[in-house]
């Protein structure tokens, strides 16, 4: 999917449904804690969005189709690396195509199956899809 939508357009709908898509993430090392909030990072560093936590803390997200785009836009060797994994940044994939130790990646299909994730994709982007033309 990804040669054909911008990664623009994942984001903005994990931007409008991060609430529905049940995602997790362990925090600090010790905890997990639901996304229940995002919005578009314009702190000039490398990550795409910034997530709000259920205890109200904001972390980095960089959003990617796959696993293989965040080695591809050499984020790994960016200079805001180190504050991403600091803050406890995390990776969000549709699809998760190489494990990683260095920092926490979660994927959609971690709480939808690829045919809900589909479905609910098509309605939303038929929805928007004006906006982009």
């Amino acid at each position: 999917m990804s040669e054909y939508i911008h990664e623009i357009v994942l984001q903005e709908y994990i931007i409008e449904k991060i609430s529905h898509l049940n995602l997790s993430v362990s925090y600090k090392g010790f905890s997990r804690m639901k996304l229940v909030d995002a919005t578009f990072n314009n702190t000039g560093t490398f990550w795409d969005l910034s997530g709000k936590l259920e205890n109200g803390d904001w972390i980095p997200i960089e959003v990617e189709w796959t696993t293989k785009n965040f080695f591809l836009h050499k984020h790994h060797v960016d200079k805001n690396f180190k504050k991403f994994k600091r803050e406890n940044g995390v990776l969000l994939v549709l699809r998760k195509t190489k494990e990683l130790s260095e920092i926490q990646q979660i994927s959609i299909f971690d709480s939808l199956s690829e045919s809900q994730f589909k479905k609910e994709f098509q309605s939303w982007f038929k929805k928007k899809s004006s906006e982009y033309v």
